[in-house]
């Protein structure tokens, strides 16, 4: 049996959460059917955004990428 002493110390320090397939879906379809521009920040980027990304062109919505977020030109869609 291994014996074990944990002293209390204060812990200091950033840590990030790794990006959301499923927040970048639902990110990526509120800013494409809103109105004006939207800033989505450290995106998950793959296949599957990438098809959801092609969809909501079709919708009226541009996208400007750069390394670490993507800026949406939202469509303004209005359900009827």
């Amino acid at each position: 049996m291994m014996k074990l002493l944990i002293y209390p110390s204060l812990l200091q320090g950033h840590i990030s959460a790794p990006p959301s397939k499923s927040f970048t879906h639902r990110a990526l379809i509120c800013a494409a059917l809103s109105s004006g521009k939207s800033v989505i920040h450290q995106p998950l980027l793959c296949t599957d955004t990438d098809e959801t990304i092609s969809c909501l062109k079709k919708v009226g919505a541009s996208f400007t990428f750069y390394e670490d977020k993507i800026i949406v030109s939202g469509s303004g869609l209005k359900p009827d």
